[in-house]
């Protein structure tokens, strides 16, 4: 990894904004596909939409993008596209390209866009050891 190890955490992370709790619970790798295993709750009354196509996830210095994944499964999780608010918690999927077995450490891209007009984007970097 390009930071020092010490920056990498052990999940579930969690990290917040004014407006989310974002939690990455789990990341599964096998032959196919890489899942990334997400959780966003809101924390006011604004409705928010996670950017699953703006997820990104990194290799060393490789990126891996969320359009990248192909012969996929359910390569979109539509619950991404429902606003979430206050107090509401929603579990999901950001699905990538298939990365190797023995990965240690990963860096993984989530963006946020506030669905009231403004597409005010917060941007969230999860430094994570596997």
């Amino acid at each position: 990894p390009s930071k020092p190890l010490a920056y990498y955490k052990k999940l579930p992370y969690i990290q917040l904004s004014h407006e989310v709790y974002i939690t990455v619970t789990n990341i599964s790798i096998d032959d196919n596909i890489t899942t990334a295993y997400v959780e966003v709750e809101g924390r006011r009354d604004v409705p928010m939409q996670l950017n699953q196509n703006a997820s990104k996830l990194m290799v060393g210095d490789k990126t891996y993008e969320v359009a990248d994944a192909k012969n996929v499964v359910d390569p979109i999780d539509i619950r991404w596209y429902h606003d979430i608010r206050e107090e509401q918690r929603v579990s999901g999927w950001v699905k990538f390209p298939p990365i190797d077995k023995d990965t240690e450490y990963v860096t993984l891209y989530l963006e946020t866009i506030k669905n009231d007009g403004s597409n005010e984007i917060t941007e969230f970097e999860f430094d994570i050891k596997l």
